[in-house]
């Protein structure tokens, strides 16, 4: 277990491969937005992250590309991460994710990917769709065991819109 002191601008690559279970850590929120890019890369044993804004709100996240690739164990992002003003795509964020369950992301407006996270909650797919932000169509890709519990109330909302889910078949 490892909590960090407040996180103020640069988190790349800074926890890559880390060997921890649960880590916590302190954002400044909103007003200076985390750049998370790469930040949790192949942090295998990671099961849980909560991520505390310092102020009332949501973590703003700046960058958030590949930021859990391949953390195989992780099973919750605790806490909402504002990716509305992202500057890079927040695509490649949850691959390899095999064991994800809950992750709440306000302000998508990209596509994103969680091919690979079978056990993600429907709670948490709606909770994109509904905070979403998009302007243009977006995709959000999902392992065939989640896409098989998205009710056509989701489907609806997304549709409106223009959020799109797919699936890959084997």
């Amino acid at each position: 277990y490892l909590t960090l002191g407040k996180m103020r601008g640069d988190l790349t690559s800074r926890f890559q491969r880390i060997s921890i279970r649960t880590i916590t850590v302190y954002c400044e929120g909103t007003i200076f937005p985390v750049d998370m890019t790469l930040a949790f890369y192949v942090a295998s044993l990671l099961e849980t992250i909560k991520i505390t804004p310092m102020t009332a709100g949501m973590a703003g996240v700046k960058n958030m590309n590949g930021t859990f690739r391949y953390c195989s164990a992780l099973q919750r992002v605790d806490g909402v991460l504002d990716v509305s003003s992202a500057e890079e795509s927040i695509t490649n964020s949850f691959v390899g994710c095999a064991k994800l369950q809950e992750v709440r992301m306000h302000g998508i407006n990209s596509s994103v990917i969680f091919k690979d996270s079978p056990l993600l909650s429907v709670e948490s797919i709606t909770y994109m769709v509904e905070n979403a932000i998009n302007t243009a169509p977006i995709t959000i890709t999902l392992h065939p065991d989640a896409y098989a519990r998205i009710t056509d109330e989701i489907i609806t909302a997304a549709t409106a819109k223009q959020i799109n889910f797919a699936t890959e078949t084997a």
